[in-house]
């Protein structure tokens, strides 16, 4: 388990720097504001992702429940 916590932990990492690398190029395109609210569509769109996910297993649920 310690092998695969460092890796999650590398590639949240990996991920972070990627995701800087892109707000360093989206600064020479976009202004502050809207890279903020793209950004935020992002985070809101992954959040309603994972409740459509959690919805759709709540589903799966009940219908073995029956």
């Amino acid at each position: 388990y310690a092998e695969i916590n460092d890796k999650i932990a590398n590639n949240r990492i990996a991920a972070d720097q990627l995701d800087k690398t892109y707000l360093g190029k989206f600064k020479k395109i976009l202004s502050s504001k809207k890279i903020f609210l793209v950004q935020r569509a992002e985070m809101r769109f992954h959040r309603e992702m994972i409740k459509g996910m959690n919805r759709g297993k709540d589903k799966g649920n009940d219908s073995k429940k029956k």
